[in-house]
């Protein structure tokens, strides 16, 4: 969370001529509610099947740009499911960062609480050596065109644009 999926994502796919999908504004939409919603009324487990069952569906799509939610790399399915067909691109950030990007954010179920740099460091922490792809970028001093050129001139050099 907080390390630019959606915005890179979104200006990736226009460059690349690609569809984009946000896995979470997808299960959002399609549950009609929140993810904040989703985890208050339904918990954690029940929002994480969800993520499973849209992240399997868009997984399948040609020419798509897709952010997961941060939380869909605790799931090792999700992980194999990702790199058996894609090309996956892990962006990270620095707590400070992060806090820094998501300071009015209130929309962020694991983020509730009053010390968000805590519970950012947690997170970070449960997640530490899940965050890997076949290229790996910390934005946390990039812009988000600095961080789009350099994924886009990576693809390049390996041949991964068609």
């Amino acid at each position: 969370m907080g390390t630019g999926k959606t915005v890179i994502g979104k200006r990736l796919a226009r460059r690349l001529k690609f569809r984009f999908k946000d896995i979470d504004r997808i299960i959002a939409k399609d549950a009609g509610m929140t993810i904040a919603g989703i985890f208050r009324k339904k918990g954690e487990p029940y929002f994480r099947h969800l993520e499973r069952k849209t992240l399997s569906r868009v997984c399948r799509m040609d020419r798509v740009v897709i952010a997961p939610g941060g939380g869909a790399v605790k799931s090792a399915a999700n992980r194999r499911l990702m790199k058996k067909n894609g090309i996956v691109v892990a962006l990270k950030a620095k707590p400070e960062v992060i806090l820094k990007r998501l300071k009015n954010d209130h929309a962020r179920p694991l983020l509730f609480g009053p010390d968000k740099m805590s519970r950012i460091k947690k997170v970070l922490r449960e997640r530490r050596g899940l965050y890997s792809g076949d290229l790996s970028i910390d934005t946390s001093n990039l812009t988000v065109s600095q961080t789009v050129e350099k994924i886009i001139k990576w693809l390049g050099s390996k041949n991964r644009i068609s």
